[in-house]
């Protein structure tokens, strides 16, 4: 197995599976060529390396691998793979992909010494799923995509009309999955890192339940590396808003400017609350970065990493 190093240092790499091989001087990986001139041509990127595989167990656990192989803190790496075997979703699930799939992870520095809040950090852990829906659906204007809370992406297919587009419920109800995105973190050489992985079906979905990127545009489609390059170039711009309460604020915006939950009624079932079920509203994202729903009992705010949203049957559901 080959991983080949765009950008950065070798030597940071070269300790683990298969080590890298560095092709900056040589032709650019076919259908990734935009991606290769973005890091050719920024000035500022927030990434120290760029990997590229044809084929890798998971991403995040090769960058986790990394983390915690390294004397010293590596810095931050974007590694994207055509093909994914063993990929993680959450709470431990398999995402098995294959070259069908656009798969992608990242690692960021969330928090050093010289930040001495851990509210705010915690506050732009929360917020970073949020952020990387964003990018997505940036980099692809014109494609009818659409965040599910907590970490989805969905697309409504090219059949139904743009005035249906306008009513959330009808969203919710023609579309279907196209990728997810997982958020992990820990504490690394004294530094609080975020490492996030997203997978999106490309040029065909896994099964009549699932739509792909193709499905979904009028404008034909868009190359991976352009893709990847409007993703980086997206990242760039609104990633410092994660470090103010007024920039949350911002994102929790664009968010909800983008999802399908736009005053829904849901059926919350969780006995994190004293009335273990009960009928609510969706209202907004919390300047905590949780869900905010609204009921008869009063308001209340819901975690995302022990909760789920089940759309067919309407329900916020506690995760097993």
């Amino acid at each position: 197995m080959h991983r080949y190093l765009i950008r950065g240092n070798p030597s940071v790499f070269q300790a683990f599976r298969g080590g890298t091989q560095n092709i900056a001087a040589k032709e650019p990986i076919q259908g990734y060529e935009r991606l290769k001139e973005y890091y050719e041509t920024a000035q500022d990127s927030r990434f120290d390396h760029l990997l590229y595989s044809i084929e890798e167990p998971s991403t995040q656990t090769y960058l986790w691998d990394v983390y915690h192989g390294s004397e010293e803190y590596p810095g931050n790496i974007f590694y994207v793979t055509n093909n994914q075997t063993a990929g993680k979703g959450r709470k431990n699930n398999k995402w098995v992909a294959n070259d069908s799939t656009l798969c992608f992870s990242y690692s960021y520095c969330v928090h050093t010494k010289s930040r001495s809040s851990s509210t705010e950090y915690f506050k732009e852990l929360a917020f970073l799923p949020y952020l990387n829906g964003i990018c997505l659906v940036k980099a692809l204007p014109g494609y009818r995509l659409f965040l599910k809370w907590p970490n989805d992406l969905y697309g409504v297919s090219l059949k139904h009309s743009e005035l249906e587009l306008k009513d959330s419920s009808k969203i919710r109800k023609y579309s279907k999955k196209i990728g997810g995105i997982l958020c992990e973190s820990e504490e690394i050489h004294g530094k609080i890192t975020a490492i996030c992985g997203i997978g999106i079906n490309w040029d065909q979905a896994p099964s009549d339940d699932f739509m792909d990127i193709q499905q979904i545009s009028e404008d034909g489609s868009i190359s991976r590396g352009e893709f990847l390059k409007q993703f980086l170039v997206n990242f760039e711009k609104y990633q410092p808003l994660l470090k103010t309460a007024r920039g949350r604020k911002e994102i929790s915006e664009i968010v909800q400017h983008h999802w399908m939950h736009s005053d829904q009624s849901v059926t919350v079932n969780s006995p994190d609350f004293k009335n273990h079920k009960f009928k609510a509203k969706i209202t907004g994202i919390s300047d905590t970065g949780l869900l905010e729903v609204e009921s008869m009992y009063g308001s209340f705010e819901v975690y995302p990493d022990n909760h789920s949203f089940d759309l067919r049957s309407n329900s916020i559901i506690q995760k097993k």
